[in-house]
């Protein structure tokens, strides 16, 4: 529908929101009172709920009186060491997946859920108090990574004091590898661990059946502070296995239009790679558990003819990790006539000529592969379970594939590295780069909570040199190896940079 149409309705609009009536009972009147000819109900429901944020966010009409939620899921602000513009980098700028599916779950057993996105809003800690006057909640959960940890307390802070009686807890990769840490701020209720789906799903029951009072028992996935004072954890809760039991993610709860990578998705979880600077097996745990591929393509079209999203991009740890399953996607893609471009994250094995050829004719665009290190030794310190040579043959195989977008990401300052080995880490990422590469992205090895390389880094050589978790990104230098200085880590990391022509790693646009 045209702006000038709708506009010309907008003050029926407000005049329905009286808070008794929902979007499709509006739509309905707007229908039978129009002298307008109007698009079919999807466009006339998805231009209503657009112009009903944009009201709500100059404040013309408040979403309290029809916004109701019991939960509330909030990503908190990122830290300053993140520029603004940091919203506009594609690989740093997509719906919270892990939310949306912890909604879909929620509302699919009949609970009010609503999300806020506090980082691609650009809001501060303090604003909690006004999406809380908004959403009225009485569960706050803030999902924090090791960066946006701080800043996760911070909200939980205003939040307290704004609401005392809000249940509120901690969620993500950061308080499930250090529950007491978040525990040990008192505005701090409870912290859900790992993967949350089923562990939220039975705290909102109990909490629903008790006027929303903190369960003092344990809750497998969940740790909480008990009447006395003492931290009691929960027992590990078993991975989900049947991950095609899932409802899709509530991506309805956040604006898409918002984000520059509105088509991510998740079709697998877990890793048994045992790689020493990754967290994922900790969160995820080592066992690869993927959805079916009809599963996946069944979300694929879902996205493509109801959201009108053509661009995907899998946030998968390993996409390829079985060469059976990508296939079996593709070929459902070419058969279902499914008009997408996708991206993705590889491993350099398996990546074959054919293969490649497969995904580009199924509409893969862009593939990233980890390498990680230009030493053979280095890779092998690592865990990283990969050849030099194995990287060129999927450089290579992507090249003639015919695949556009080509990265291959670095990483420098590992326990094993030396002057020597990050001389050979920058000559290997120009050869790739003179191979095909497209793009080339430098970073420093970062000992993030729940890593090997953060719970070993003494046995490993690491002495870490921060304690400040804003400034764990993966463009500032908080640790070193042995066998590096901090001055020659941080002008090779510069050199670095220069040589190859690197992009920051994505998102982190550094505010100096």
């Amino acid at each position: 529908m045209t702006r000038v149409v709708l506009n010309q309705l907008g003050s029926r609009v407000w005049e329905l929101c009286d808070g008794k009536r929902s979007v499709l009972d509006i739509v309905s009147e707007l229908r039978a009172g129009s002298d307008f000819q109007l698009p079919c109900d999807q466009v006339l429901i998805s231009d209503v709920c657009q112009f009903l944020s944009q009201a709500q966010d100059h404040w013309l009409i408040l979403a309290n009186e029809y916004q109701p939620a019991d939960f509330l899921f909030v990503v908190p602000p990122f830290p300053s060491t993140y520029s603004p513009e940091a919203v506009k980098v594609a690989e740093y700028s997509s719906p919270p997946l892990g939310l949306c599916y912890m909604a879909a779950v929620l509302a699919e057993n009949g609970h009010k859920v609503a999300i806020a996105d506090m980082h691609i809003d650009v809001l501060e800690p303090g604003d909690i108090i006004r999406l809380l006057e908004k959403y009225r909640p009485r569960f706050l959960g803030i999902s924090a990574s090791t960066p946006t940890f701080t800043n996760a307390i911070r909200v939980a802070r205003f939040a307290k004091a704004f609401s005392p009686e809000l249940v509120t807890a901690l969620g993500g990769i950061h308080p499930s590898a250090l529950p007491d840490e978040a525990l040990s701020e008192s505005s701090v209720d409870l912290v859900v661990r790992g993967e949350g789906e089923e562990a939220m799903r039975e705290l909102a029951a109990r909490l629903a059946d008790s006027s929303f009072e903190i369960p003092h028992d344990p809750i497998p996935g969940v740790s909480l502070r008990a009447p006395d004072g003492s931290i009691r954890h929960g027992p590990q809760r078993d991975f989900i296995d049947d991950l095609d039991s899932l409802p899709f993610p509530a991506r309805q709860l956040v604006d898409l239009s918002k984000y520059q990578q509105p088509g991510a998705m998740i079709s697998s979880r877990g890793c048994p790679a045992k790689c020493v600077f990754c967290s994922c097996g900790s969160f995820s745990g080592r066992k690869w558990r993927a959805r079916s591929p009809e599963n996946v393509v069944d979300e694929i079209e879902y996205m493509v003819e109801v959201l009108g999203i053509r661009r995907i991009s899998f946030h998968d740890d390993t996409f390829n990790l079985s060469e059976q399953r990508l296939r079996a996607i593709c070929e459902l893609l070419l058969v279902r006539n499914v008009d997408v471009q996708w991206d993705c994250l590889a491993r350099v094995t398996p990546m074959t000529v054919e293969l490649a050829r497969l995904m580009r004719q199924a509409g893969c665009c862009g593939i990233q592969f980890g390498i990680e290190s230009g030493n053979q030794e280095v890779l092998r310190s690592i865990c990283k379970g990969i050849t030099l040579r194995q990287a060129e043959c999927a450089v290579r195989a992507a090249v003639k594939a015919g695949i556009p977008q080509i990265s291959c990401g670095f990483m420098l300052g590992h326990p094993a590295d030396t002057p020597e080995s990050i001389a050979d880490t920058i000559e290997f990422a120009e050869h790739l780069r003179n191979l095909g590469a497209t793009t080339l992205t430098l970073s420093l090895v970062t000992p993030y909570p729940g890593t090997p390389i953060a719970e070993n880094a003494s046995d490993l050589g690491i002495e870490i040199l921060s304690d400040n978790w804003e400034d764990y990104v993966f463009s500032r230098l908080v640790a070193h190896p042995k066998g590096l200085n901090v001055e020659t880590l941080r002008a090779s990391y510069c050199t670095g940079l220069e040589r190859i022509h690197a992009e920051f790693p994505p998102g982190l646009l550094e505010a100096q």
